[in-house]
């Protein structure tokens, strides 16, 4: 199959953004109906393609042919006319022969030009429908506008033009670009497309209708729903210590009910993940969202049955067998830890192979890898047994005869063939020039003529950081950032935390972890040996100090875990009331009633300020106090009537318990 292995257009940024949607993407052509509801463009490329033969038939007969196309059903799910019923064609013939003769041009070898645009009888992008799928080794697909403003957003590019020759000629790039990408990164959405359309082997063709199927994706299902992850807005911080990043690997927010805790946790997973700070709340959202769906957060709420099976690893029965069986289940920490270990292992793999590259590259002078090269040099002898004859500085000929396993073998100028160069003595001199030249590798008479092969190899490799590319796309010079991973835990204490941990007790941490002083590996008790947490996992959990019906956090977990404490303070309260989002009257109010519960209780107990958000009418502020604080303090103090009446004294409303109908009476003072 011909294609481009590269393209300028996949810069680090650029790429970045693609492999996010792209696992999305993925995880949407593999667990839904995606695929199914799709593959109608495909089932419409391979059949005009199956058909159409510019050689052996004539422009009537494509035309018809076209034309016949659009008569199909290729799904059930999808109607007739798959390019006409789309509202691609507004006209009542929506192919002509203009459009046909532009095929034709195509297939001679031509290029259109504006002029034959002109002529046309479709609009580009269904112009550029029909030639993605009769030329897809020349034209990429983009069949709907919606691609384009895919384009606009991934590129950054929002003046890329939508209509006429302009449109046509300035998307195709991104469009081949796009099937690059997905032709480098997207086997794994291929092959679920490609069992899907019952095919064992993807073409060009394949591939453009895939690049355009992830393009209207991107569209319909990131762009359009605001989680499209910008690069800009989800860098992948490094792997920091947490005095770098002032995050503990463990932290909980504890305080009294309505201080914001939960809602916090959203604010701080995005922060840690990210590095972003001072993103408004709603951003924040849609951030946590796309990070929550692509994997790297998770959430969950703790309760009293809740066990270290459910959170670790266990097993449960298997209720989809008549007989009695079990089946091994892996809790939401195991497979956040999963995640976050195989991240952790990469780039750790990674740090070692670019410290290897660095190495590699200061002796070889910014070398090819020596496997490449010596395929690349050698492939007239290995794909059409074409000796390779290399001139000696005599003016004598040096031929290589044979590839035979690991073996060079040679033929000498006077017609001698028994002798042979060794391919791992040839990978160590090429990868350590220095060492060879010392003679460290080779020291007998053979090494003329490894440095006649090796001269050449080199020469081919210092293709290498110069003028060529070895790899299909813009690399960065540096390791890739280690992704983090958060799970968040609402209400933790709900739990026996003890009996829910388990083990994980003495690997949360922080000089337990994977890589540090430290490090602990322990066996599950599934069996699992050298399990160990990494450095790129964090906990948040949530605790309300009110509810004194559970237990709170023991001793040995409390010493893992960073506290941080939310309280309805008189910055919050003023920040939200200059924000107007408070009733006038809330902070006076809740300053007198939390003063007297902090006297009474301490300060577990306050009244949290998230009780009054956006309660900003009289009737809904009396309400509030009626149907939610009053019930909370009623619960506080025992059931005590006088008591609370008490504690709004001076608060600027007074409240009273009528016994004729067994309900509070609230007014303003």
């Amino acid at each position: 199959m011909k294609s481009n292995s590269t393209s300028p257009l996949l810069r680090p940024k650029v790429l970045d953004v693609l492999l996010r949607c792209l696992k999305l993407y993925t995880q949407a052509v593999l667990q839904s109906d995606w695929a199914k509801d799709e593959k109608y463009k495909f089932e419409f490329a391979y059949w005009l393609t199956s058909r159409i033969n510019f050689q052996s038939q004539t422009d009537q007969e494509v035309l018809d042919l076209c034309i016949e196309s659009q008569q199909q059903r290729y799904t059930e799910s999808k109607g007739v006319n798959f390019i006409l019923s789309a509202g691609r064609e507004k006209r009542s013939v929506f192919i002509t022969m203009n459009d046909v003769l532009l095929f034709r041009k195509v297939a001679n070898g031509g290029s259109l030009t504006a002029s034959d645009l002109d002529t046309r009888g479709m609009s580009f992008t269904g112009l550029s429908s029909w030639l993605g799928t009769l030329f897809p080794e020349t034209y990429a697909p983009i069949a709907a506008k919606e691609e384009i403003d895919a384009f606009r957003k991934i590129w950054d590019n929002p003046d890329l033009p939508l209509k006429g020759y302009k449109g046509f000629s300035a998307n195709q790039p991104y469009g081949q670009a796009l099937v690059v990408f997905i032709e480098t990164h997207g086997k794994e959405a291929a092959v679920a497309y490609m069992k899907e359309l019952n095919i064992t082997s993807p073409s060009r063709l394949f591939y453009n209708w895939l690049a355009q199927d992830f393009t209207i994706y991107i569209k319909r299902e990131l762009i359009d729903k605001g989680l499209f992850p910008q690069a800009s807005s989800i860098p992948q911080s490094s792997a920091t210590t947490m005095q770098q990043n002032n995050f503990s690997f463990n932290t909980i927010l504890y305080g009294p009910p309505g201080t914001g805790k939960t809602y916090n946790t959203i604010e701080l997973a995005v922060e840690l993940v990210t590095g972003r700070k001072n993103a408004s709340h709603s951003e924040n959202k849609k951030t946590f969202d796309l990070l929550k769906k692509e994997g790297q957060i998770e959430f969950i709420t703790f309760h009293q049955n809740y066990s270290y099976e459910d959170f670790v690893v266990g097993i449960k029965p298997d209720l989809d067998h008549a007989d009695l069986k079990f089946r091994k289940n892996e809790g939401i920490f195991y497979k956040i830890y999963e995640r976050a270990r195989l991240s952790y292992e990469k780039q750790d793999d990674k740090k070692k192979d670019h410290t290897k590259s660095q190495a590699q590259a200061s002796n070889s002078n910014f070398l090819k890898p020596f496997e490449e090269v010596f395929k690349e040099y050698f492939s007239p002898l290995i794909k059409d047994r074409q000796e390779i004859k290399i001139t000696m500085k005599s003016g004598k000929t040096l031929t290589v005869r044979e590839i035979d396993g690991d073996r060079v073998r040679l033929r000498y100028h006077d017609g001698s063939e028994q002798h042979s160069l060794g391919k791992d003595l040839l990978k160590q001199a090429y990868e350590n020039r220095k060492a060879f030249e010392n003679k460290e590798i080779v020291d007998n008479g053979y090494i003329t003529y490894y440095r006649y092969v090796l001269e050449e190899l080199w020469k081919k490799g210092k293709q290498f950081g110069t003028t060529k590319q070895s790899s299909t796309v813009e690399q960065p010079n540096t390791v890739p950032q280690l992704k983090k991973y958060v799970l968040i835990i609402d209400e933790i204490n709900r739990a026996n935390i003890s009996r829910v941990f388990g083990e994980l007790i003495t690997l949360l941490e922080e000089d337990k972890r994977l890589g540090a002083e430290n490090e602990l590996r322990l066996t599950l008790p599934n069996g699992e040996q050298d399990f160990a947490l990494p450095p790129n996992l964090y906990i948040l959990g949530t605790m309300n100090t009110a509810d004194k019906s559970i237990a709170l956090v023991d001793i040995a977990l409390r010493r893992r875990f960073e506290f941080r404490g939310y309280y309805p303070t008189k910055s919050v309260i003023d920040k939200l009331s200059a924000e107007g989002k408070l009733h006038d009257d809330v902070p006076g109010l809740l300053a007198a009633l939390n003063k007297k519960i902090f006297d009474k209780k301490g300060a577990g107990f306050l009244v949290g300020h998230a009780y009054f958000i956006n309660k900003i009418t009289d009737h809904d502020l009396l309400t509030t106090l009626k149907r939610k604080v009053i019930p909370l303090l009623m619960e506080y103090f025992s059931g005590k009537i006088d008591l609370v009446r008490d504690l709004f004294s001076n608060s600027g409303y007074d409240v009273s318990y009528d016994t004729d109908n067994y309900d509070w009476t609230i007014t303003k003072a």
